[in-house]
């Protein structure tokens, strides 16, 4: 009896547990937030551009991208893709509807922008990053520029890094310090052999 419960509890432990790990940060690591633009949204007035994630609107509904270019941010898992729409066929009802339904899935949300005569202009986003916590890195910002909406890009034109310049220095003396503990370490060890 005893040995059955061992093994139940011991098999829930094993599935259950990567299922509580998968959302979550890798020890030695931290998240750090990627901003997403398009610089050139104004130059295509008769289109209205919006991006959907790879899971579905469930999870990464289908959101209209801002007049100054800003795509909204998503779940970090959702790296979702742009679409040009033809403005004169953007229901904004229809999107509200699939965002709703939660049996809605991606393919069928392509489908229906493709149907609509929407193009993917830009393939897959990243929004979010794990780096080594001793990584400078404190968030990114990826900037796209559309050159024809026959184009899909897949990386960013510009790519701009905010770094924590205050642990640079830290680093930075802390490598000064120990450079200048094995000088005198060394130096030491000549005067004493």
């Amino acid at each position: 009896m005893k040995t059955k419960l061992l093994l139940g509890a011991f098999i829930l432990i094993v599935l259950v547990l990567p299922a509580i790990n998968a959302d979550s940060i890798e020890p030695g690591y931290k998240g750090i937030s990627i901003n997403n633009y398009i610089t050139n949204v104004g130059n295509f007035p008769e289109y209205i551009f919006v991006s959907s994630g790879n899971i579905g609107p469930g999870m990464c509904p289908i959101q209209r991208i801002a007049e100054n270019g800003e795509i909204s941010g998503y779940y970090k898992f959702c790296s979702p893709s742009v679409y040009a729409i033809p403005a004169n066929k953007f229901d904004n009802e229809k999107v509200l509807e699939i965002n709703n339904n939660t049996n809605t899935t991606n393919e069928q949300v392509v489908e229906y922008f493709i149907s609509i005569g929407g193009k993917e202009v830009i393939k897959e986003i990243n929004t979010y990053e794990q780096v080594s916590v001793s990584s400078t890195q404190e968030e990114k910002t990826n900037y796209y520029t559309i050159e024809s909406l026959e184009k899909t890009i897949e990386e960013p034109n510009k790519v701009l890094t905010e770094r924590n310049y205050s642990q640079i220095i830290i680093y930075l003396i802390i490598s000064l310090v120990a450079l200048i503990l094995i000088i005198t370490f060394i130096k030491r060890k000549k005067w004493f052999s």
